[in-house]
């Protein structure tokens, strides 16, 4: 997926299915035609932007293509790829940024599936602090929170510190997760902004706890 940011297309994305390039360990159909069980770590399955992994196993697409799927739920995309790496599953649901900075360390996935054309994410502000924070610029400073260091809301609120003339040393970012984590940070006043996706964008707003800074759930809003 682009992220058209002016004026750079920066490619990343936190909906592709990964599988490590030339490694798999999943178990290739018996000669009695049995399925090949399957390992698919996801970053979030209680996520929209990774629906389409929960989808695929109750329409019964992976059936259909003779594959026993096991899907883990795991906080992070980040982790998936890790775990993916290691060996410890056959394939990862996460974003696309982890595979581009895998390859400078030698360690090689490859894309199978992508799941959406838009990012699917939005950069929430504490409702309290709205009225300072009214644009990228002004995370300056502010306590940023983000799913886990160095993965995918991290790469983006990076991007969007980059396009507002910032660096990433010029704001604190806070590993908090998401849903209910994400939620009580902002409750607590523990972050001033941060970048996460739905379910919890809508839980945010219902509550008045949030408000949308930069949203990025479309490809309109985005490449506004």
């Amino acid at each position: 997926m682009r992220i058209f940011i002016r004026p750079l297309l920066f490619v990343l994305t936190g909906v592709f299915v990964l599988t490590a390039c030339g490694g798999s360990t999943a178990a290739p159909a018996t000669q009695d035609n049995s399925p090949a069980d399957v390992k698919i770590m996801v970053g979030g399955l209680n996520k929209q932007i990774y629906i389409p992994n929960k989808l695929a196993e109750i329409l019964g697409y992976f059936k259909e293509q003779n594959l026993n799927v096991t899907l883990i739920d795991e906080g992070s995309g980040q982790a998936s790829e890790e775990e993916v790496i290691a060996g410890n599953v056959d394939a990862g649901s996460g974003a696309f940024s982890h595979v581009l900075e895998l390859q400078p360390k030698g360690k090689f996935m490859q894309q199978v599936v992508q799941f959406q054309i838009a990012p699917g994410e939005a950069e929430m502000v504490d409702a309290t602090k709205a009225g300072t924070i009214k644009s990228a610029a002004d995370l300056k400073g502010k306590n940023l929170g983000v799913t886990s260091i160095g993965s995918g809301t991290h790469t983006i609120s990076l991007a969007l510190l980059g396009r507002a003339g910032l660096s990433g040393t010029d704001a604190k970012f806070v590993a908090v997760g998401a849903g209910n984590t994400f939620i009580a940070a902002m409750q607590q006043h523990v972050i001033d902004a941060g970048m996460t996706t739905e379910p919890t964008i809508s839980r945010l707003l219902k509550t008045g706890t949030g408000k949308v800074l930069i949203d990025l759930r479309t490809p309109a809003t985005t490449r506004a």
